[in-house]
């Protein structure tokens, strides 16, 4: 199976707007009222049972998962503090992407696609700064790091595989 990558949409500070641009669909802004105050670069898409998804990280600490029409499916809260970054994949192989939130307040957050918290990793304080997934002979491991200058290596349920200082 080929694989997908993660696409930014962009983002205004105050309203979400999206492009979702196809060669069958050419209107392509919109914006959606959220009542949170998005990050352009908090933004990511996700695949849920064949459909694209807007998965949006907030400043104020919320995730919001978004159809391209504009409805809000759902939002979770998580800390509170900022997530300063977002990855969708499909880590249990079920067709839809978890959401991985690298979050201001030290965890790193995995959601399922209905917004539903899965598992929370977290060894310090210190800010969680990114994430991303790599593969190693079709097995995904999660591979998130932040100020504490550490990388950690996660299984797909969450548990820690290796750090590297």
């Amino acid at each position: 199976m080929p694989r997908r990558t993660n696409t930014s949409i962009a983002a205004s500070l105050v309203a979400m707007t999206c492009c979702a641009c196809t060669a069958a669909q050419t209107a392509a802004l919109s914006s959606i009222d959220t009542g949170y105050t998005i990050s352009i670069s908090k933004v990511r898409t996700a695949a849920v049972r064949g459909k694209t998804r807007i998965i949006a990280g907030t400043y104020e600490g919320a995730l919001l998962g978004v159809e391209l029409g504009g409805t809000c499916l759902w939002t979770n809260a998580l800390s509170g503090f900022m997530n300063r970054d977002l990855w969708c994949e499909d880590l249990t192989g079920d067709g839809s992407d978890e959401v991985l939130a690298a979050n201001a307040d030290g965890a790193l957050y995995c959601l399922d696609s209905a917004g539903a918290l899965q598992w929370t990793f977290k060894t310090n304080d210190a800010p969680m700064n990114a994430v991303t997934v790599v593969h190693h002979k079709d097995t995904p491991y999660v591979v998130c790091g932040g100020y504490d200058m550490n990388l950690y290596y996660l299984s797909a349920p969450g548990d820690r595989v290796k750090t590297i200082p």
